[in-house]
């Protein structure tokens, strides 16, 4: 969408730029599932949901900021090399995705803490053979 030339024009931005910030809000659809399913104060959702929310803040943040022509708006020619709208929602990028890989790292370290409790018929140990793994998706269809 972005690579289509009539999108990039003056007159899609609003358009241009709500579509990104929709794109970014399903990424929290999961989240707010497992949240509803878990409760807010469950503690893999409490990993999740507050970077989640900051991540949220700055690339939304950012996209506003961009959309609006913020600061050179008000000062035409001023910001045309540095510090213009563009360059501020390229940091506001930037900071999502420090927040989102703290987030990463952080949920790896709590699943890492706290496995799987799941009953799982097929052991690590077997995966190796095809055959156990063809047998137990037959006896898994049956």
């Amino acid at each position: 969408m972005a690579m289509m030339p009539f999108f990039a024009k003056e007159k899609f931005l609003v358009l241009r730029t709500c579509t990104f910030i929709s794109f970014g809000c399903f990424g929290a659809v999961p989240v707010v599932h497992m949240a509803l399913l878990r409760g807010f104060h469950d503690d893999q959702v409490q990993v999740i949901l507050y970077p989640m929310l900051w991540e949220g803040l700055f690339y939304i943040g950012g996209a506003m900021i961009y959309m609006s022509r913020i600061p050179e708006r008000f000062y035409p020619g001023r910001f045309d090399v540095l510090f213009g709208s563009h360059q501020i929602w390229h940091v506001c990028v930037v900071m999502a995705a420090l927040v989102h890989f703290h987030m990463v790292t952080n949920h790896f370290e709590w699943r890492w803490n706290h496995p799987c409790h799941a009953d799982v018929s097929l052991k690590l140990s077997n995966l190796h053979s095809r055959s156990v793994i063809r047998q137990n998706i037959y006896l898994t269809m049956k």
